[in-house]
């Protein structure tokens, strides 16, 4: 597991954090340990007796938090990947326009008008939209800061819609495309793009209705078909091929959102035509579903993830939470007892038993465990994040401690002997 966990080590300490971990506060904060605290907000839209309004909520249902609530239908939110801002769709009688406001709903603006359906980027620099055409409707991006340096990706008569850009995989692992729903065939089926609107092709085509394309393993797109006679998740290579269904007896759903890999959203319907938002592990897992949006007469939809660089941040957070108190007990070991050579692997998993330790020349393959280079005068160490970055510490007698970070896979303790910078770079 290590070696494959090293080539998407995201997908890997997702995994092995949402089943483990506790959340507590809705608060994303490192603690020493085996899992890190991932951010876990979902934005979505709520119509009721109100109207159509943007909320955002805690994963398992706390924290339910009203975003907008003007006289307009408000829909269609996305969490930018930092998770700062959102984009969504306002509606009056005159048409639909792209907004943005704060992650706490503050400072709403308008960004296009006479577009709808924004997502970002994996970098946030720019989004995907729709915007309707004379005939059809159309798939363009746009600069995410002024909503200007439009580029239209396709053409035609055909309803292109529903579009996803943000990959929660680093580029190294996949290259940037979009995925979209288009009709061009005479039922929706989803499309895969490049970013500049080239090598458009279907992803799995169907004698069925297929909707909501979300990201699941780096190579592949979960989508929703009612191919089975019901609305199912389904999932298919990018480069297109077969379709498989997704957990038959658990994926009956609408809308999907997955985040990093692993957490899944999915709205579900329930009795009068109203709807409710699940969250349960993509792919199975040990998680069972769980409510996030209570059962009742409301229509909840519209489910979007805090972006990855929020969890990369906290991930990242965590990583280095780890291996300063690695470096701590190194330093308290050669207070004691005059050497670095005694922080070994040994010594400093009695130290830190909620931590895994290797020797240097072995790369560490979890932010949990730490890959440790141990000197009579020096002791470097270093630990891998599951955002894809190394975080290197050597302290060393008479200098203090130094420190290095790189996107690397072979993340070792050896290579932290090469630590020289004052602090980590600011993320």
């Amino acid at each position: 597991m290590g070696s494959s966990c090293r080539r998407m080590p995201r997908i890997c300490l997702a995994v092995l954090t949402l089943a483990g971990l506790v959340f507590s506060g809705g608060t994303a904060s490192a603690t020493v340990g085996r899992f890190a605290s991932l951010p876990m907000w979902i934005a979505f839209s709520r119509t009721d007796v109100s109207g159509t309004h943007i909320y955002k909520v805690w994963y398992d249902g706390s924290q339910l938090t009203q975003l907008t609530d003007r006289k307009a239908q408000d829909s269609q939110p996305a969490f930018s990947p930092d998770g700062n801002t959102i984009l969504f769709t306002r509606t009056i009688a005159t048409g639909s326009s792209i907004w943005l406001m704060d992650a706490d709903g503050s400072d709403q603006v308008k960004l296009i008008a006479n577009a709808s359906d924004a997502v970002w980027n994996r970098t946030g620099d720019r989004i995907a939209f729709v915007r309707p055409g004379r005939r059809g409707s159309h798939i363009w991006t746009a600069d995410a800061t002024n909503g200007l340096d439009r580029t239209r990706l396709t053409s035609g008569p055909e309803d292109d819609t529903q579009p996803v850009w943000d990959r929660p995989f680093p580029s190294w692992w996949t290259p940037d495309e979009i995925a979209f729903v288009s009709d061009r065939t005479g039922r929706p089926q989803v499309y895969v793009m490049d970013t500049d609107g080239s090598d458009q092709h279907a992803v799995a085509p169907q004698d069925a209705v297929q909707s909501s394309p979300t990201w699941g393993t780096p190579n592949e797109v979960v989508f929703v078909s009612d191919l089975s006679g019901s609305r199912d998740l389904w999932h298919a290579p990018l480069a297109g091929g077969s379709a498989n269904e997704l957990n038959p007896s658990e994926s009956h759903g609408f809308q999907a959102s997955i985040a990093v890999g692993t957490a899944l959203a999915l709205v579900r319907r329930s009795a009068g035509g109203n709807s409710h938002i699940v969250y349960e592990q993509y792919d199975g897992g040990a998680l069972p579903a769980t409510l996030v949006t209570p059962i009742g007469a409301h229509i909840d939809r519209d489910p979007s993830w805090i972006g990855a660089e929020a969890w990369d941040a906290a991930y990242d957070a965590h990583a280095k939470e780890n291996l300063i108190a690695a470096a701590d007990a190194a330093q308290s070991i050669r207070d004691s007892t005059g050497s670095f050579e005694n922080a070994e692997e040994i010594a400093l998993s009695n130290a830190l038993p909620g931590l895994e330790f290797v020797a240097g020349g072995v790369a560490s393959p979890f932010d949990y465990e730490i890959s440790v280079n141990p000197r009579t005068t020096t002791w470097a160490g270093a630990v891998f994040s599951s955002s894809g970055t190394c975080f290197w510490i050597k302290i060393a007698d008479g200098v203090g401690r130094t420190y290095s970070s790189a996107g690397v896979t072979d993340c070792t303790g050896t290579d932290a002997n090469g630590a020289a910078d004052p602090s980590w770079p600011a993320s």
